[in-house]
């Protein structure tokens, strides 16, 4: 996921090794702790030629990895034509999806393809049906079930467990019990870590 001796090397070299990209606002996934406000239209993003600008520009400053955000990156109908920029840049490419258009083989094949030497971020809070729910007004548990179909698709199409990580946002809105065992769960199932967030509502 990370090459440290690049992350190492930029740390020493006083310059950075990674850039944030966040491609657009628009996500479904209706989080009701999301510090961007994502939505269901677009409202805000970058156009193709200010993303393939900051990606020229980002290889001038030799950064190693570019982590493609939203919203909801993978909505973007164009996202794998600027991930392949990326790649053709040589950049490590790490996609940080809410989850949910995972559930379609076609996305995870591209997206395998993609972030070969990366990291693929999917986003569940909780294992719990009840709990997805409370965290996520007006959707329903299959939500939940939809984005491990997901990870499934990756694992069965041979992307390392250890090239994915579930990234938990821990809001007090679910108790720590919850959040362990959504860990264990992934770590026991799928060999999968977990980033853990800690963000106040």
């Amino acid at each position: 996921m990370i090459n440290f001796y690049e992350l190492n090397k930029a740390y020493e070299e006083n310059r950075f090794y990674a850039l944030q990209l966040e491609v657009g606002d628009v996500c479904y996934q209706g989080c009701n702790y999301c510090y961007m406000n994502a939505i269901e239209t677009p409202y805000n993003a970058l156009s193709d030629d200010d993303i393939k600008k900051i990606l020229i520009d980002s290889k001038k400053l030799e950064i190693s990895a570019i982590e493609w955000l939203g919203g909801e990156p993978l909505l973007r109908k164009n996202i794998f034509e600027l991930m392949n920029v990326a790649k053709d840049l040589d950049f490590r490419n790490n996609m940080w999806t809410g989850g949910l258009p995972l559930n379609d083989y076609s996305i995870c094949k591209k997206l395998s393809e993609v972030c070969s030497k990366g990291l693929i971020a999917f986003h569940i809070s909780s294992i719990n049906p009840e709990t997805y729910k409370k965290l996520h007004p007006g959707k329903t548990s299959n939500d939940l079930q939809e984005i491990l179909n997901g990870v499934q698709y990756l694992l069965d199409l041979g992307y390392p467990s250890e090239q994915l990580l579930n990234s938990v946002t821990f809001t007090g809105l679910q108790t720590a019990e919850d959040m362990i065992e959504t860990m264990n769960y992934f770590y026991e199932n799928f060999k999968i870590a977990t980033s853990l967030n800690v963000y106040h509502t």
